[in-house]
């Protein structure tokens, strides 16, 4: 099915049903071919035995039913459920279906295996009635079933039954999800051209007699492209009926039917089987019922946001489109719409620009520029754009870029964007690994050996045997707490032969037990020691501070890559530099993979904060070759293996311009993606060198202003994956205005639960510092003071007191 809007001739509107949506529809005769599951030749003997073990309430649910006035239908249940596949009526067959129906209600422990055990027995009963009695049959019978229910029978004493109900004239019937109607639309969509004629015969009968408002639902329902009856039922009273209302909305083909539809119907739940009905029965027009389906409060999970807004992509249509565009705060339907932009150019233009300018919300402008930049052709096209948002691509007083003359070559010519020199690798012969040893500074060993550690940390069963006590607190991570709080066992066979396990970190000084039996045992706690703070560096890499060897030294070299231990990795390689230096230049030239890197940042790392001394003491009795090849890698630029790609949603021309000092220039955009790029690979202290370089040489308030961008560009595009480096630089650069911004911004995501990033926002507010920052830090303290974040908030409001002139709190 391809349609092509009335209004245009552009290959924008030309729109194809895509091939999933017909196996999502239901069927319809003539559009999409969907094959029904064979009839199965031994369904009669199934319904039997069903029937068998029904006896008992089957006669029941009759017996109130003739009691009640309705005998005839009582006999013709009955004989039914005598002999099937005897002289039986498709009104006695119905009945039989609506009483097993009902009886097997609560059958099933769960809500799909509800679902699946109904579709399994109304599958029995269809595949019977077709084999033993014809299509026509069948169809008869999933009519008169729509207007049948079971009710409640008082029968006095406090003592209810259960007896069949036949609908008024004007109640709109029943139906649903497993419905004998809903197997049998598929079946009569595929039936041959005789069995159909029949059938649109026979309902042709019952739309006149009985002529109730279910008979004429359901035969509308079941023949969907008998499109005069749809027409005429769109009149009828029952549409007020949910269940009726349900069954015509999946019959639908025109725009005008859905306009009159909804127009009858006070409200009704639109399933996705109606939605793909829809849409492959009407096609774009019914657009709105989608967008209607993603604004409703109560549809909006992630999971409808997602499917609906995959829906609205494929629909090329200006409705669709804005449907997008109204929900751009979502994630999912934020995705949906970029594709969406890149399919259909000029739709995009026309929407973007007209809701830029009507609207003017950052998220919708920054989509509008980027449009701009990928369609320039587009801004002159008559109807495009809308003249109103054409100043919103070049505002005034944009400055001309800066000469590649005036700036840094860290600007122009970067290290990443040229090819890295590769020198042959200069491999020696490695030293033999230097033993752990312990080097306390003065009164150091004294202080830890006297580390007080709680009772409270770990109990234990005195009474119980050494060895079972090891076992036992091995198992809970508790075996350093044991031996520092067990001084009259054996303790130096147990850390010579015990293996601590993994530590659990508790309390506020977790490595409190391993500083006591360092401080104690001094060489015999090593092992013990470096071995638990191995498995768990986080909370005990510190107590390794005053022990030496090629060990540690690897370990802490792979920990400088750790965001959690750099800060003790880098102390600890200030107080080791002279002993680190040499196991540092012997795995810089061995082969081993990626600790040679390691050690090769390391060493830079060493000669960045002063010990350059230390390295030249450690090369000196090696060759001039293994000395060149340590003094190349001092030299080169601390780039990253690889340095990362300038994320996707980052583009310079519609970020604020980086003005230059005394200048009337800015940084041309290559030069903004340099810089870009450069706080990607800082740390938070923006330790690569362009980094200051680059702060020098701009505006402060522009480069406050443009760091608050990016931050706005990142959250505009949901927080990608790898963006802690947004805000360092909103730490590093940003001002007062900076926190003002930010603040409210951290007390949504507490509300929101985001606490990784309400923590990181607290950080950056922290390091802007400032008289403004302890208000602000103060006032989330205080309204969020019930939350886990606000006595965090209030703690770092009082550090950054301590660090200004700022009263404490």
């Amino acid at each position: 099915m391809t349609t092509t809007s009335t209004e245009s001739t552009d290959i924008e509107d030309v729109w194809s049903v895509p091939k999933n949506w017909w196996a999502t529809a239901e069927a319809f005769r003539g559009l999409n071919a969907l094959q029904p599951r064979p009839v199965d030749p031994d369904a009669t003997a199934q319904l039997v035995r069903m029937l068998d073990g029904r006896r008992g309430i089957i006669a029941d649910v009759l017996e109130h039913t003739g009691a009640a006035g309705l005998g005839d239908l009582a006999d013709a249940a009955r004989e039914y459920a005598d002999n099937p596949s005897g002289d039986v009526s498709p009104l006695g067959a119905a009945a039989v279906w609506v009483i097993v129906h009902y009886e097997s209600r609560g059958c099933c422990r769960s809500t799909s295996d509800h679902w699946r055990h109904e579709e399994m027995i109304t599958g029995v009963f269809i595949d019977s009635w077709i084999a033993e009695h014809g299509l026509e049959f069948a169809s008869v019978a999933a009519v008169f079933r729509s207007g049948m229910l079971t009710r409640d029978v008082d029968l006095g004493s406090g003592t209810r039954a259960r007896a069949l109900q036949l609908l008024n004239t004007h109640d709109g019937g029943v139906g649903g999800r497993g419905d004998v109607a809903e197997q049998l639309r598929p079946r009569l969509a595929a039936a041959s051209e005789v069995d159909y004629r029949a059938v649109v015969a026979r309902f042709s009968q019952l739309r006149a007699d009985p002529g109730t408002d279910w008979a004429r639902l359901t035969t509308s329902y079941l023949l969907p492209d008998q499109q005069d009856w749809v027409d005429a039922d769109l009149a009828l009273a029952g549409l007020g009926n949910a269940a009726a209302a349900a069954r015509l909305l999946s019959a639908l083909t025109t725009a005008e039917q859905y306009t009159r539809f909804m127009a009858a119907v006070m409200q009704v739940y639109i399933h996705d089987d109606h939605i793909f009905n829809m849409l492959t029965q009407i096609g774009p027009s019914s657009a709105t019922a989608v967008v209607d389906r993603l604004t409703a409060t109560r549809r909006r999970s992630k999971e409808d946001f997602r499917s609906m807004a995959a829906v609205l992509l494929e629909l090329p249509c200006d409705s669709a489109f804005q449907g997008l565009l109204d929900h751009i705060g979502n994630k999912d339907v934020a995705k949906a719409l970029t594709q969406a932009t890149i399919r259909y150019p000029r739709r995009a233009m026309r929407l973007l620009s007209r809701n830029a300018a009507t609207t003017g919300s950052p998220a919708v402008v920054r989509r509008f520029k980027l449009h701009a930049l990928a369609h320039p052709e587009l801004l002159f096209e008559p109807g495009c754009a809308d003249a109103a948002a054409l100043p919103l691509i070049e505002p005034a007083g944009r400055r001309p870029d800066a000469a590649a003359s005036d700036l840094p070559v860290v600007l122009t010519a970067p290290p990443w964007a040229q090819a890295r020199t590769k020198k042959p690798p200069v491999l020696i012969t490695p030293a033999p690994a230097r033993p752990l040893r312990l080097r306390w500074d003065l009164g150091e060993q004294q202080q830890w050996a006297v580390t007080w550690v709680s009772s409270y940390s770990y109990r234990f069963d005195r009474k119980r045997t050494w060895g079972l006590l090891i076992d036992e607190a091995r198992e809970a991570g508790r075996l350093a707490f044991l031996l520092a709080l067990s001084p009259n066992q054996d303790i130096v066979q147990a850390l010579r032969l015990e293996q601590p396990g993994r530590h659990r970190a508790t309390g506020s000084d977790p490595e409190a037990p391993m500083r006591r039996l360092v401080g104690t045992y001094g060489a015999d706690a090593l092992d013990f020691a470096v071995s638990a703070a191995v498995a768990n560096p986080v909370a005990l890499a510190g107590a390794l501070a005053p022990i030496d060897g090629t060990r540690i030294t690897v370990e802490m070299m792979r920990w400088l890559s750790r965001k959690q231990v750099r800060p003790t990795a880098v102390a600890w390689f200030d107080r080791h530099s002279a002993t680190a230096a040499v196991d540092l230049v012997q795995a810089a030239l061995t082969d081993q993979g990626r600790d040679r890197a390691a050690a090769r940042s390391a060493l830079q790392l060493l000669a960045e904060r002063g010990h350059k001394a230390a390295i030249d003491a450690a090369v000196s009795g090696l060759s001039k070759q293994a000395r060149d090849s340590i003094s190349f890698v001092l030299q080169a630029d601390p780039l990253p293996a690889k340095v990362p790609a300038l994320p996707r949603w980052i583009v310079p021309a519609v970020l604020p311009q980086l003005c230059l000092r005394d200048s009337v220039t800015a940084l041309p955009d290559a030069s903004v993606a340099h810089f870009v790029t450069m706080l990607t690979i800082s740390g938070p202290d923006g330790n690569y060198a362009g980094v200051p370089v680059t702060a020098d040489l701009v505006d402060r308030k522009s480069l406050a202003d443009f760091v608050w961008a990016l931050f706005d560009t990142c959250r505009l595009e949901h927080f990608p994956a790898s963006t802690s480096w947004v805000f360092h630089a909103l730490g590093l650069f940003g001002d007062d205005d900076t926190v003002m911004r930010l603040a409210p911004l951290v007390s949504v995501w507490i509300d929101d639960a985001a606490s990784a990033r309400a923590v990181a926002g607290l950080n950056t507010i922290a390091a802007i510092g400032g008289d403004t920052a302890v208000l602000a830090l103060r006032g989330i303290a205080r309204n969020k003071r019930r939350s886990a974040i606000g006595p965090k908030a209030a703690a770092i409001a009082d550090q950054v007191a301590a660090a200004s002139v700022y009263p404490p709190h």
